[in-house]
């Protein structure tokens, strides 16, 4: 054996990981802290000092893994928060958007705004258990469905929808822009029949049309196709907001009402406690920083959605079995790490006195 590999064992710590690759460090992060645990509870045959280098290499190697992991595994619990926020309807639909879509490509490009919609609208339609045929080849099959939601589900609540409010208040400048032009061609008396109002003056139709509020106008008149919707979305410059309105007073209820029933207010209540225990045990030990992480994978395990989070952050594949594996550690890999203990000098079998600087 040349020097290298006696270093190679030496160094039981040298587990390799990579940053890019969540499951190796799942991986080093279980035998880390396999080796990290045993380190702690068994007698040492050589030196002291050797033993707390070799403690404390092992100890800070896992808290370095352990980092890394807590860190991808917050962001991913984050996003999985905002998008089952059940008390803020809004956020829910604008994590939805940002979630489903690459938002900042469509805001840049301008380009497929209308896909975007026609996503939400599909997506409507399932929660409220409707099938809809699929999109293919460019041709769309939402604008039945647009119809009817747009007149049963919109129309008689547009005051609750205060971005399309704002379309139209757009439209409505044009609508006075149209009347002052009717009235400076027929004059106030015959405007003022044709409008059943009755003017004193030029100056008093003027002013009775510089008051007009978007009650006066029917949005049906200027949206009837949600190619109009989405037109009027972009002219405007909130299609955005519209979209995401449209997410919190359609989506959000269907969906709610579906997890509701599936237990999602308990579920976020678990998975709300696991966060918090997950973002303070970075300050604490690292018994307790493996504790948290556990919880967390356990959650995350137990939780399908979370899962596909956590996969979709990390661009893992078949997580669920590696979570599976990891978990029960098998015989080999027991052996294996047993045996790198065994080379630098601790008694697998013999559990030892607690020292000063653990």
């Amino acid at each position: 054996m040349n020097w290298y590999s006696l270093i190679k064992i030496a160094q039981i710590w040298a587990v390799d990981w990579e940053e890019e690759d969540f499951e190796s460090m799942l991986r080093a992060l279980y035998e880390l802290e396999y080796k990290y645990s045993m380190a702690k509870t068994r007698k040492f045959n050589g030196h002291p000092k050797r033993r707390e280098n070799i403690f404390e290499h092992l100890k800070q190697e896992f808290l370095e893994v352990a980092s890394v992991v807590q860190n991808v595994l917050i962001q991913v619990f984050k996003k999985w928060l905002s998008s089952h926020a059940l008390t803020d309807p809004q956020q829910w639909a604008a994590a939805r958007l940002r979630d489903n879509t690459d938002l900042e490509y469509h805001e840049d490009t301008g380009e497929n705004i209308l896909g975007l919609f026609e996503n939400m609208f599909y997506e409507y339609a399932d929660r409220k258990g409707i099938k809809l045929p699929s999109s293919y080849g460019g041709k769309t099959h939402i604008e039945p469905f647009f119809r009817q939601t747009w007149m049963q589900d919109i129309m008689p609540r547009i005051n609750d929808f205060p971005e399309l409010q704002k379309i139209l208040e757009l439209y409505l400048e044009d609508y006075k822009e149209m009347l002052q032009g009717d009235l400076a061609d027929e004059g106030f008396e015959e405007f003022g029949k044709r409008m059943g109002q009755s003017f004193m003056d030029e100056s008093t139709a003027y002013n009775w049309i510089g008051h007009l509020g978007t009650d006066s106008i029917d949005i049906a008149d200027y949206i009837d196709s949600l190619d109009t919707l989405v037109s009027a979305a972009t002219n405007a410059g909130n299609w955005v907001e519209v979209i995401e309105e449209l997410y919190a007073k359609l989506v959000f209820p269907a969906w709610y009402n579906i997890w509701y029933q599936q237990g999602i207010k308990e579920t976020r209540a678990n998975i709300e406690k696991v966060y918090g225990q997950l973002t303070s045990a970075g300050t604490g030990t690292p018994e307790q920083l493996s504790m948290a992480i556990n919880i967390a994978l356990n959650a995350a395990h137990q939780n399908g959605s979370m899962l596909e989070y956590v996969e979709n952050d990390t661009g893992s594949n078949n997580l669920k079995d590696i979570l599976s594996s990891l978990s029960s550690i098998d015989e080999t890999r027991q052996r294996e790490w047993n045996q790198d203990l065994y080379n630098v000098g601790f008694d697998i079998s013999q559990p030892k006195q607690q020292t000063s600087y653990e």
